[in-house]
């Protein structure tokens, strides 16, 4: 039975050295999917893309976001997992009952603090 996607926040105090063992372990995961991993970070770019060509775009873009890098960590996490992963796990936060709640509260949040930015330079 899978566990439920759950976002937690842990605050840790550690050596700086640290950083060098967790970037080992990221490019551990990475090795395990790279060809996923690089299609996510390519479609993330082209969604940005094409989100920052208008206002509309740009709103729905900065509301989608949360949901994306929900998505992405998810993915993270099956890889550690050792759970089989694609790239339509950047989109399973869309569709998860679970966590839409905090992730439409971090978007809300998201864009009353981006688009005033953005439209008023």
């Amino acid at each position: 039975m899978e566990k439920p996607f759950q976002i937690k926040l842990i605050i840790r105090r550690v050596k700086a050295t640290t950083a060098i063992d967790w970037l080992k372990q990221a490019w551990d995961i990475f090795k395990q999917y790279p060809f996923v991993f690089i299609q996510m970070i390519l479609l993330t770019l082209v969604l940005t893309f094409l989100a920052s060509l208008n206002a509309i775009t740009l709103i729905i873009g900065v509301l989608a976001s949360p949901f994306l890098t929900a998505g992405f960590y998810k993915a993270v996490v099956g890889a550690q997992q050792q759970q089989k992963i694609g790239i339509d796990w950047l989109f399973k936060p869309f569709s998860e009952a679970a966590s839409r709640r905090i992730l439409v509260l971090i978007a809300s949040l998201n864009f009353l603090v981006s688009v005033p930015l953005v439209q008023f330079p």
